[in-house]
């Protein structure tokens, strides 16, 4: 599906699954929310790795959902959103939350032993540029 995906685009991504289900009509809200929903399951998790990979994940979601958000409809770089109106509305409307969670996820990444020192900043990195694409919309 990756090559398919790729293939039919102009963007290469890591995070195709989340775009192809974006494209499939999932809200991100949602997507959002069942990574958020693996993660805090799994939190106890003494894997460091399987905990950073996610916390990217959720900070994937995020970006793609603040971009979309920002670039408006369709873009042939981009993802395509059937209701880019929806997606503006929800974003603007969890984002108090959002940005309390982003805090929450940062206090994970602090917490995390055993894995890459660059890559865990990359993710906190990410993070911070959420928080400030956030604060800025709202």
């Amino acid at each position: 599906m990756n090559r398919a995906f790729n293939a039919s685009t102009q963007n290469k991504s890591d995070h195709w699954p989340i775009k192809v289900l974006v494209e499939s009509g999932a809200s991100f809200f949602v997507i959002l929310d069942a990574y958020h929903t693996v993660f805090t399951n799994q939190s106890g998790s003494a894997n460091a790795a399987l905990k950073l990979q996610e916390l990217f994940n959720i900070g994937e979601v995020l970006k793609l959902w603040i971009s979309a958000c920002a670039l408006g409809v369709s873009n042939a770089n981009e993802i395509s959103i059937s209701d880019n109106g929806s997606s503006r509305r929800q974003l603007d409307r969890y984002s108090r939350n959002i940005l309390s969670e982003i805090d929450n996820y940062k206090a994970e990444l602090e917490s995390v032993v055993g894995c890459n020192a660059d890559e865990v900043g990359r993710c906190y990195a990410l993070f911070n540029d959420i928080e400030r694409s956030l604060r800025r919309r709202g």
